[in-house]
């Protein structure tokens, strides 16, 4: 029996009546079924719209996004298909910023890996393009504004850990670029004065990158059952996120069975223990719309 267990009290949402519990689910019988494909493709209307630049290559060029994201295109930053630098032409950049937990839960990212949490920095999708063609980076250098909780944490840079474009992101660390700066840094050149930042000189990917340090105390990877009060699925879909605003972590647990006879889903996944926290349950409804529910509480050993 797992016996991390969530404090929360039962609820109702649209004709649901709700009560989570983390538990082992030991029912093997044939209602349960297997998740089987993602059920996110829905969700992608709640994504953030990307900021857009222009490069020229060959050119070196800084950008700044809004909420704080720092690029720096080298002469040499970009690469065709078959590796080669492109010297000309107009990149096209689109950046989307994820700071804040809420802009990670919305963007369908999370602050884990497959082995545990992370304290996150900030995460920012980068897409470069040229003449409609993809274009690769071969190194460039990236700064991320960094907040009061996580100013002191040695980070490093994480890249997305597997391939589907519309799953939740679960992150890889690499070992790309090296961390130059974690305190206060003054550059005119970027706008900036006494601005704390964590800046990687040589990243060598676009799309998905993630400036995280591991998470110091406790984690423990669980499983939550959430019951439902009348039967409305066939099989296991949706996610429960778990954020700790004062930790800037936000993790996404996995919908993994739904039990027919007990009109249970159960969902796992990484989350600290202790900290207060806010969960977030979205499950699809149909093509068009998702059930989504809300509520603090915490997590803990007992």
């Amino acid at each position: 029996m797992n016996k991390n267990s969530l404090h929360l009290i039962a609820f109702s949402i649209l004709a649901f009546a709700l009560v989570m519990a983390c538990k082992k689910n030991d029912d093997n019988s044939s209602t349960i079924t297997d998740v089987n494909k993602s059920d996110v493709s829905m969700f992608s209307a709640l994504r953030s719209a990307p900021q857009t630049f222009t490069v020229t290559a060959g050119i070196g060029k800084k950008i700044k996004g809004a909420s704080g994201t720092l690029l720096e295109f080298y002469p040499n930053s970009f690469m065709d298909k078959n590796g080669n630098i492109l010297t000309s032409g107009t990149v096209n950049i689109e950046l989307t910023e994820m700071y804040s937990v809420g802009e990670m839960i919305a963007n369908r990212t999370s602050t884990t890996t497959s082995y545990g949490v992370l304290n996150s920095g900030g995460e920012v999708n980068i897409k470069a393009t040229m003449g409609g063609q993809e274009v690769f980076a071969n190194k460039y250098r990236i700064g991320f504004k960094a907040s009061s909780n996580v100013q002191n944490k040695p980070m490093s840079l994480y890249v997305k850990g597997e391939n589907n474009t519309d799953s939740i992101t679960v992150w890889a660390i690499t070992k790309m670029g090296s961390l130059l700066q974690s305190s206060l840094i003054t550059d005119t050149s970027w706008s900036l004065i006494e601005a704390p930042y964590f800046i990687f000189d040589s990243c060598s990917t676009f799309k998905m990158i993630n400036c995280d340090h591991p998470y110091d105390s406790t984690s423990k990877n669980v499983t939550i059952t959430v019951k439902f009060g009348v039967n409305s699925f066939k099989q296991a879909c949706g996610s429960l996120s778990v954020s700790f605003a004062s930790l800037n972590v936000a993790t996404i647990l996995f919908a993994s069975q739904y039990n027919a006879n007990s009109n249970e889903m159960t969902f796992k996944g990484w989350v600290p223990t202790g900290p207060a926290c806010k969960f977030a349950l979205m499950i699809p409804k149909d093509v068009n719309n998702f059930y989504y529910f809300e509520q603090s509480g915490n997590v803990t050993n007992d």
